[in-house]
């Protein structure tokens, strides 16, 4: 029985699709690869655990809804070099689904700052459907988390407090 998954050079239709009882997937898009849209099938329905890019995430809202099981979800900054639009309806969509989603316990924000000298989660829009999300979804873990070679830093928005 397969439990973890670490893509990027697979397709991901071919890969993931037909699995059963994964637990955990980190996708990452292979050497600057257009995101993807990840597929609906049964290895959504055991998955506990997922990391992926933000516009991967975007583009798999549709398959995303059958992951009755996903306690943490991990949100790497887009792979792209260009900005993600925080205002664009696909944004908002997708935190309407982090808001109704059962299972999930923690979103991480991560952003490694070597792939880019600008940073994804640096707006004023993102701030805002993330403040939005913490006020709709109190017991939800929010974490952002910035990762270079020289330095290390972690900020964590408990949704809890005010």
């Amino acid at each position: 029985m397969l439990q973890e998954i670490i893509g990027g050079e697979l397709d991901p239709p071919t890969a993931l699709a037909g699995l059963t009882n994964l637990q955990r997937c980190n996708w990452q898009a292979a050497g600057g690869a257009d995101a993807v849209a990840l597929p609906a099938g049964p290895w959504l329905h055991s998955l506990r655990w997922l990391a992926a890019d933000i516009a991967t995430l975007v583009n798999s809202l549709d398959a995303l809804q059958q992951s009755a099981a996903l306690q943490l979800l991990c949100i790497h900054g887009t792979h792209f070099h260009e900005e993600f639009n925080w205002r664009s309806p696909a944004a908002a969509a997708f935190f309407d689904w982090l808001a109704q989603c059962p299972s999930l316990e923690v979103v991480s924000f991560e952003e490694h700052l070597h792939v880019s000298s600008a940073s994804a989660f640096d707006s004023r829009h993102f701030a805002s459907l993330l403040l939005r999300l913490a006020r709709r979804r109190p017991a939800l873990q929010l974490h952002c988390k910035q990762v270079d070679y020289s330095s290390d830093s972690l900020w964590a928005l408990k949704s809890n407090e005010g």
